[in-house]
């Protein structure tokens, strides 16, 4: 049991410490400037091409943390690390820029909290049946880097520039009950996160006690949670029967 226990602290403290130190994404979203940034889904990545719709998709051997009541149906633990590669490409007028960047997406674990195969063992089948996860995902994202120019009569040429980092996570602890079809689940955990933000103002054709810079950083914490319920049922028994009495 002790080592059981050492067994989980490591893994989350690695999860924790892997995912922090993959913070910066190198990606340039103009639109991340604006609140704690761009929202990122918790969604795992086979679940990502739906456009962003969740789903209580349960399964013996992935994790959805979508809705933790889906825990519930692992047979057996399960370990996942989702990985991020996207492309950007900004325009306007004159100007095109474009790059691939890529970033940790998330990293989970989780088990159930009976061994399945003492079932076999024993030939005792438990009706109630118990699943632990851990994980952190990013929960937003913010990264810019913007500069503009102009001129103005009173100074002259003048260039402007917009800079902003850092990013906001969620770790978490969930646990998940099933009692026949029935499940429900709970995730706790924390926020956190860090934000960098600098604009200035620079003025090439004047004296430079014109130019201003201004820097300023925030950080984020708080209390997350989650509840869900799942309730499995075959709406069309009857076909199904049908099919396998015409199989056999």
């Amino acid at each position: 049991m002790v080592f059981k226990i050492k067994y989980l602290l490591f893994v989350v403290i690695f999860l924790i410490t892997a995912t922090v130190y993959a913070q910066g994404s190198g990606v340039n979203a103009p639109f991340s400037r604006f609140g704690i940034g761009d929202l990122v889904s918790e969604s795992p990545m086979f679940l990502r091409q739906m456009g962003g719709v969740g789903t209580s998709f349960v399964d013996a051997y992935h994790l959805n943390f979508d809705n933790p009541a889906a825990l519930a149906q692992l047979r057996a633990t399960g370990f996942e690390v989702g990985m991020n590669l996207d492309y950007s490409r900004l325009s306007d007028s004159e100007n095109v820029s474009s790059h691939w960047y890529g970033s940790l997406g998330y990293l989970g674990f989780a088990f159930p909290m009976r061994n399945p195969l003492n079932e076999v063992f024993s030939r005792e089948k438990h009706k109630l049946k118990w699943s632990m996860g851990f994980a952190i995902l990013p929960h937003s994202n913010t990264s810019y880097n913007l500069t503009q120019t102009g001129a103005n009569d009173a100074v002259g040429e003048f260039t402007r520039k917009f800079r902003g980092s850092g990013g906001s996570y969620k770790a978490i602890w969930s646990n998940a009950l099933m009692f026949g079809k029935f499940s429900a689940g709970i995730s706790i955990g924390g926020l956190f996160g860090k934000f960098d933000y600098e604009r200035s103002v620079s003025f090439p054709t004047a004296i430079t006690a014109y130019d201003n810079s201004f820097t300023s950083s925030y950080s984020m914490r708080g209390f997350y949670t989650k509840l869900g319920v799942i309730y499995l049922t075959t709406l069309n028994k009857a076909d199904v029967e049908d099919k396998d009495k015409n199989v056999a």
